[in-house]
């Protein structure tokens, strides 16, 4: 019966540790400074992934127990804490960011001369699109150490935020010239990314993409920044393509949105510039398949599938579309033109009856 009992709690102690080693990662050490050094290495490369970020978290509330006066693990912390509070596109749970500023500011009271910690509270202000706060953090932390990466980083965003493309440009190519951390090369060459399409120099911005998937060929988040990239480039099919790539990679909720944004805008193309209006539906439906939230998506469908009802002369594909009306309305209840079509559609359905 003992040993029963002993066999069962080492399996269930076995079968925990398992789970742990998947959940955290290995930890292997009881260094406040080597668990904050690998919580800053996952953290460079989180994207996203909410099981790296509690890899990290764990790691720095460990440091934190371990070492209660260690700034670095309440800065390390803090950034923990703004991406969690990421929820999508640039936007953030306000409470999240009120929560990071919490622990930055513990870290600046520790060490008043924290390059990391300035950071992390200039992008917390970044992120609450305190332009004041951002660049007050910046220019103290510019006193510190004006050639640190993340410093450069930070000093990037705020051009970048500020339409002053040529010189974001300049800072991004100069974190390239300095740093030796992954997780700063990519970030900037997605800034280099960003600054051509919002300059509409496409060519600038497909060789930066070609590098950054040569850096990190399976990056979801690249994939899903390169898929929106070619949205605004308007080459729908390719962003497809690349959309569908994100999906597979990270199966993240912004890889799907994404790939919805380039099948509705590929739907949108073919009705509204193309004429093709019976074959915009099916874009229209994949785009749903892909997002369901989009009142946009459903209004293209409705057209889409009254096209496509009016070829075939079939009832059934106009109730489908009087369908896609109503959901497009039940998801924006002012939306002017699916209340117009819907008005309209049913006003011509008794041709089919």
């Amino acid at each position: 019966m003992l040993y029963h009992i002993v066999t069962k709690s080492l399996y269930a102690l076995l079968v925990g540790f398992i789970i742990f080693q998947i959940e955290i990662g290995p930890v292997f050490t009881l260094d406040p400074v080597a668990l904050t050094e690998q919580s800053h290495e996952i953290l460079n490369n989180w994207e996203g992934n909410s099981r790296m970020l509690a890899r990290a978290e764990f790691r720095l509330k460990l440091a934190m127990f371990l070492q209660p006066d260690y700034a670095d693990a309440y800065s390390g912390y803090a950034r923990a804490t703004y991406y969690s509070a990421y929820f999508g596109g640039k936007h953030y749970h306000p409470e999240g960011l009120i929560e990071a500023h919490e622990f930055v500011d513990k870290a600046l009271e520790l060490d008043s001369l924290s390059v990391h910690a300035h950071v992390n509270k200039g992008w917390i202000y970044v992120y609450q699109e305190d332009t004041l706060g951002a660049k007050g953090m910046l220019q103290r932390v510019m006193k510190l150490n004006p050639d640190h990466p993340r410093v450069l980083l930070l000093h990037t965003e705020i051009m970048y935020n500020d339409k002053k493309f040529d010189e974001a440009r300049d800072l991004a190519r100069r974190v390239l010239g300095v740093t030796q951390q992954h997780g700063d090369s990519t970030r900037a060459y997605g800034k280099l990314a960003d600054i051509a399409a919002s300059t509409r120099r496409w060519e600038d911005g497909e060789l930066v993409y070609q590098d950054l998937l040569r850096l990190q060929p399976n990056s979801a988040w690249t994939h899903i920044n390169y898929c929106i990239f070619l949205i605004g480039k308007q080459d729908y099919d390719r962003a497809i393509e690349i959309g569908e790539k994100a999906v597979d990679l990270g199966s993240m909720g912004n890889a799907y949105w994404a790939l919805a944004l380039a099948y509705y805008e590929k739907g949108r193309q073919l009705y509204w510039e193309d004429e093709q209006w019976v074959k915009s539906a099916d874009y229209f439906e994949m785009s749903i398949e892909n997002d369901d939230t989009n009142p946009d998506a459903y209004y293209g469908l409705g057209v889409g599938l009254r096209a496509r009802a009016r070829y075939y002369r079939d009832i059934d594909i106009m109730h489908q579309s009087e369908a896609a009306f109503e959901e497009a309305l039940r998801l924006k209840p002012d939306h002017e033109l699916a209340l117009k079509e819907l008005q309209r559609h049913r006003a011509h359905m008794s041709q089919y009856e």
